[in-house]
């Protein structure tokens, strides 16, 4: 597993999706911890393909708007018993998202691993992002084909 990932730079989350024509942004607040930081992330239209079993991957564009660097270290959810981040077909430890810059759909998902029940088209799953020096930040991936969220 590579310990350091930089991804390519896409651009920024909105002008993106502004691009894709994607109208809906999900903006996720996110929880605060004391101390901590709002962070300015990001995620467009997050999706699931439907599944019965095996592993899944979630597409997402995640977005930076902040000033510095923000590490995204692992995700969480109940629909798995795990979490991969996978970047150019390969398990990394974590991902960098550069500032006012964005990673994905294309090179970088997260794969669930061992779904623990069917993910149906119309229902939706949480996923919770989790952040180097950041509170986490759960999203509601909506299961379906591409473009279902939002």
């Amino acid at each position: 597993m590579r310990a350091l990932t930089r991804l390519s730079r896409l651009p920024v989350v909105a002008a993106f999706a502004a691009a894709l024509g994607l109208a809906a942004v999900l903006t996720s607040e996110p929880t605060i911890a004391e101390g901590d930081q709002v962070a300015a992330v990001q995620v467009v239209r997050p999706w699931v393909p439907p599944a019965r079993a095996g592993d899944v991957k979630v597409q997402a564009v995640i977005g930076n708007d902040e000033d510095g660097p923000v590490i995204l270290m692992g995700a969480d959810t109940g629909a798995a018993t795990g979490v991969t981040l996978v970047h150019k077909g390969e398990p990394v430890e974590h991902v960098i998202i550069d500032p006012h810059d964005a990673v994905g759909p294309h090179g970088f998902y997260l794969l669930l691993d061992d779904v623990n029940g069917p993910l149906t088209a119309g229902d939706s799953i949480e996923v919770i992002l989790l952040f180097k020096d950041r509170a986490p930040l759960p999203v509601q991936v909506a299961v379906g084909e591409e473009g279902v969220a939002g």
